[in-house]
């Protein structure tokens, strides 16, 4: 009888842990290593006929891009790499004039950054100043649009220099395309998905790499 009890215990010490590390792999409790989700490709387009982008100006994008990204944090906590096939990317990045942007995303993308995320910064009294980049989602799909202007020019009140506010905008959109949302930043180096082309707060910094605490916050599972 207790070998028995035994072996229960031992059956549903197993099953127990059987559990525990499903939920961990699947909400990401523990980052890096083996649990993560399988490798997420990424696709850089190339520069199209219309897109009123210097040649060479994109062809700088699709390399420090490829550069950023390389070397970026998040590979501690995802597997990805850069394919040449558009159709099995889960993520397609391009440049994109500020026109371009805006037309895609419309009046309600300001109106939401304004209002529901950023209270604890000024809101500008012309919401067209602000200059975005964007990621779409569409089912397990994602496209990101790099804004033209801030990347050519930087935006002085990240105080970043131009290279580093294009390291923040890389690493900050791709963790959008891998499904983050964006951090509040109370002190010191505010994290990458803070969005720093707002500025951020009095007393803090902003950013260009990846910090773990930009990885508790996640829109959606792969």
């Amino acid at each position: 009888m207790f070998v028995n009890e035994i072996i229960l215990v031992v059956l549903i010490i197993i099953i127990v842990i059987f559990i525990a590390a499903t939920v961990m792999k699947k909400y990401r409790i523990f980052g890096g290593g083996d649990d993560i989700e399988e490798e997420i490709k990424y696709y850089i387009m190339p520069n199209t006929p219309g897109s009123n982008i210097d040649d060479k100006v994109y062809s700088e994008f699709i390399m420090r891009t490829k550069e950023v990204l390389s070397a970026s944090e998040w590979h501690k906590y995802h597997k990805f790499g850069e394919t040449s096939n558009e159709a099995e990317a889960t993520i397609t990045m391009e440049l994109a004039t500020n026109d371009k942007i805006s037309t895609n995303i419309g009046e309600e993308y300001y109106d939401y950054n304004m209002i529901n995320i950023y209270k604890d910064v000024e809101k500008p009294t012309d919401k067209k100043v602000i200059k975005f980049s964007t990621t779409s989602i569409l089912g397990n799909k994602r496209h990101i649009r790099f804004n033209l202007d801030n990347w050519l020019s930087g935006v002085p009140e990240s105080g970043l220099s131009t290279d580093q506010y294009r390291e923040y905008v890389i690493n900050h959109e791709f963790g959008h395309g891998l499904g983050y949302d964006h951090q509040k930043c109370v002190d010191g180096v505010c994290p990458v998905m803070y969005q720093a082309t707002r500025g951020c707060p009095v007393g803090t910094k902003c950013g260009s790499k990846v910090q773990e605490i930009d990885t508790t916050v996640r829109w959606f599972m792969k």
